[in-house]
């Protein structure tokens, strides 16, 4: 009876080991289901925040700068001041050296991403108008040539100054070239900016184009 019993137990081992063994793998396989399901899921909620990264306000934090300076005018010229008392008399000549800078204002530049029939997403960049920054004037450079001798006095530093500033403002603004090259290179620094971020982040599925369109008016 005894040794029954032990055939028994041993024919039952084999059995109990195997069944411990397939639950073991069943276990891992769960385990690894488990692990994996979120894994898919945080890949699917990357690839959809991809797609939807470009909007309005992103765009907007890529080029967020007060005022871009995009050209920089140099003037080494010849200011000529008149006689305060006689108009029509010059006083005296001033050479100097200044420059002025031209620029957008970037927080009134406009932003619209709109989808296209094609499926295509269209991102239109509206660049405000160009204004002048104020003009500079090294007032160490101020050399004079003296038409009437009384002026020449201990005033005349700073009325050359003023003179010379106010000789760069009239001839910066009527020089439509100034306006035309900050134009131009802020449309150049606006898409060295945007189409790298763009290609960063479009997919087979989303594809996006840039187009970057200036009012072209200038503030004088």
């Amino acid at each position: 009876m005894k040794e029954k019993v032990k055939k028994e137990k041993k024919l039952r081992t084999p059995i109990q080991l195997n069944l411990k063994v397939n639950i073991g793998i069943i276990v891992t396989i769960v385990v690894a289901i488990f692990i994996a399901i979120p894994l898919l899921k945080g890949k699917e909620a990357s690839k959809r925040e991809a797609l939807q990264i470009i909007t309005e306000s992103n765009l907007h934090k890529i080029i967020e700068v007060s005022q871009l300076s995009t050209y920089e005018c140099v003037y080494n010229d010849v200011c000529t001041v008149m006689d305060k008392e006689d108009s029509s008399k010059i006083a005296y000549y001033c050479k100097y050296n200044g420059r002025v800078k031209a620029g957008i204002d970037f927080s009134k530049v406009d932003i619209a991403v709109k989808e296209q029939e094609d499926g295509l997403l269209l991102i239109t960049v509206t660049l405000p108008e160009v204004t002048l920054g104020e003009p500079e004037v090294d007032i160490t450079s101020l050399k004079y040539m003296f038409m009437e001798d009384s002026a020449d006095n201990n005033t005349v530093s700073g009325e050359a100054y003023d003179a010379c500033i106010q000789d760069i403002k009239k001839k910066s603004q009527s020089e439509e070239l100034i306006y035309d090259t900050a134009q131009e290179n802020a449309v150049n620094i606006v898409k060295g900016l945007v189409e790298p971020f763009i290609k960063s982040v479009e997919t087979s599925e989303k594809q996006y184009e840039a187009k970057i369109v200036t009012t072209g008016e200038y503030t004088k």
